[in-house]
């Protein structure tokens, strides 16, 4: 063995190995548990009352999931498309956490649908996230797109209810 290879065996030999601890982890069950788990039949997408004719509105609370979208925005959608016009208004405020994998699918496909039916989509947050990515992606939503910070939500569905 040549001597560069022994000294750094040797050196290797020295230093003493190192005992890693290993990291504790939560039991299985605070990972999977009710804390963690929707209720069943919990909504994320709340709808919002007292709105002008002809304007749908939602609040996304908590992480959405793309069932959400099937159970409660499409179906406001296609009834609000069946009579014409989509006039949406959709608030992401202090209680939304974001969107699930699923949801940003649901969230793609909900804008395709009824195509010609879009007329009005206000989007209401005082994230700067959501606000770069409405301004990155608007054009591809058909009508008009405006977003709105949270302090003028009510500016936002009387802009949803003109035109």
């Amino acid at each position: 063995m040549p001597a560069s290879q022994a000294e750094e065996v040797g050196v290797a030999a020295r230093i003493p190995p190192v005992k890693t601890r290993r990291a504790s982890r939560p039991p299985i069950c605070d990972i999977v548990g009710p804390a963690n788990r929707r209720r069943e039949g919990t909504q994320m997408i709340e709808p919002l009352s007292g709105l002008p004719e002809g304007v749908i509105a939602f609040e996304a609370v908590g992480k959405v999931h793309s069932s959400d979208y099937q159970k409660v925005l499409g179906p406001a959608v296609d009834r609000a498309a069946k009579s014409g016009a989509v006039r949406l208004v959709y608030v992401l405020g202090d209680r939304f956490e974001g969107y699930s994998a699923g949801a940003g699918l649901a969230d793609f496909k909900l804008g395709v649908s009824h195509f010609s039916a879009w007329k009005r989509l206000a989007v209401v947050t005082d994230s700067k996230a959501i606000r770069d990515g409405v301004a990155a992606f608007g054009w591809l939503i058909p009508g008009e797109l405006r977003h709105f910070p949270l302090a003028e939500r009510d500016a936002a569905i009387d802009w949803a209810a003109g035109g």
